[in-house]
């Protein structure tokens, strides 16, 4: 009997003691901030009566939103990330794209963009998570990007996932992933990929309470991108979005975390609907160009035009390739940069020497084809046009501890985020463009 008691007493204390191991030490005197980002999604949408999205609705209604939030160029999802974290624009963050643009200065190779870049190689000032790092508070993020080994972040799940990471062997523990799907993580459908960056944020939530978390989701970007702006499938992916959100709001409140949190809902461009591309390669080759001369980096509502061994006379002729052409808007050279918020080519090796944009309709891209503008048969999507599009507007939603009820308020740039956190956590950005939101601040 003696035995039995013990063994069950031993049982209990093992129970226990792996409930012990499992809880955080919370520090609830300190405030947190979510910040969720819904790629793609255009202040145009959040002004639609048509579409349901209840959780976005009811923080609305309970704090401050933005009539519409201006990106940064180029209006490509990491420059813009990175700029709401930084408070800067592309020309002092460096970021042009979403990855790190290589072979831009090689005649013998087409430029291209390199996924698995670390931060220190992308960013090149400092963000809010370092500042709040180094205050003492934790930080975590979901699918955010730019950030892949940042040494601030406390608890991750990427993009890509790392089997290796603290999150992902937590998660497989709990029965929330498997070993199997972690491995695959890129095979199934954007929507899953979603739900299970939901799962991450609600068990990083729950576990380890961070004082600052930053996640991002992909799937109306997704839908957009292969069905256009607007239609019963991005319909779909909005209502979807704001199912995940709901699960994150509900998770700080399980969490008890409810009254000391701050929510952000952002997006980081809008998206355009085109119905024709644009082959900037053919052009440069009708004027006389070769893969030698100049590399092109079509980024849809952009290209990025890098010439080898550029000279005023070159450029012009470059320049004039594109001007006047069916489909471009405009072509801006180096001179004309800092009015857009980028670095010369000279400070920024990123940067290109020319920026062709896209007019309204159209992509620039490096399909196959001896015919340019190419029809398409089906409507796509695409951004990267100029930040002063209308379409190409950001949300902006607050709500939550620190927040006025002030309903709508006027439109301001993005790099007002990263101080708006920095305040709403009691910690200071230095050398930055951006100001808190002080309307919606209480």
């Amino acid at each position: 009997m003696m035995k039995r008691l013990l063994g069950c007493a031993v049982a209990v204390w093992m129970v226990c003691a792996g409930c012990s191991a499992r809880a955080e030490k919370v520090d609830r005197s300190r405030p947190m901030v979510v910040v969720i980002s819904l790629d793609a999604f255009g202040a145009e949408s959040l002004r639609d009566g048509r579409l349901s999205f209840p959780t976005l609705r009811m923080l609305m209604k309970q704090g401050s939103y933005a009539r519409a939030m201006q990106p940064v160029n180029p209006t490509v999802t990491w420059p813009n990330h990175t700029a709401i974290v930084t408070g800067v624009d592309s020309s002092k963050s460096f970021i042009m794209a979403n990855g790190l643009i290589t072979h831009q200065q090689d005649p013998t190779i087409e430029p291209k963009v390199l996924f698995p870049s670390t931060k220190a190689e992308l960013v090149h000032v400092p963000t809010v998570y370092d500042v709040v790092h180094q205050a003492g508070m934790t930080t975590a993020e979901v699918d955010w990007v730019a950030i892949h080994d940042p040494k601030t972040i406390d608890f991750a799940f990427e993009e890509r996932p790392d089997a290796n990471s603290v999150v992902v062997k937590e998660m497989i523990a709990d029965g929330l992933i498997t070993p199997e799907q972690v491995a695959n993580f890129r095979k199934p459908d954007q929507t899953w990929r979603d739900q299970m960056y939901t799962n991450a944020a609600v068990h990083i939530i729950k576990r380890h309470h961070p004082n600052l978390l930053l996640l991002h989701y992909l799937t109306l970007d997704s839908m957009e991108h292969r069905y256009g702006f607007s239609n019963p499938a991005t319909a779909a992916a909005i209502s979807f979005l704001d199912a995940q959100v709901k699960q994150v709001v509900d998770a700080v409140k399980e969490a008890g975390d409810l009254d000391r949190t701050t929510f952000l809902i952002v997006s980081d461009h809008g998206q355009m609907s085109v119905h024709a591309r644009v082959l900037p390669a053919l052009l440069l080759k009708h004027a006389g160009f070769t893969p030698q001369d100049a590399g092109v980096l079509p980024e849809a509502g952009l290209a990025y035009i890098y010439a080898h061994h550029p000279d005023a006379a070159k450029l012009a002729k470059l320049k004039a390739a594109f001007e006047g052409k069916e489909g471009i808007r405009s072509v801006v050279t180096p001179d004309g940069y800092a009015a857009i918020g980028i670095a010369d080519p000279k400070v920024n090796p990123q940067a290109p020497d020319l920026i062709v944009f896209a007019a309204n309709g159209y992509a620039l891209t490096n399909s196959d084809g001896d015919i340019t503008p190419k029809k398409q048969t089906v409507m796509t999507g695409s951004h990267g046009y100029p930040n002063t599009e209308p379409l190409m507007q950001e949300i902006f939603i607050a709500s939550g501890r620190g927040i006025k009820n002030a309903g709508e308020i006027p439109a301001f740039k993005n790099l007002n985020v990263a101080p708006t956190i920095a305040q709403l956590l009691g910690v200071q950005m230095k050398n930055i463009d951006g100001v808190p939101v002080t309307a919606a601040l209480k």
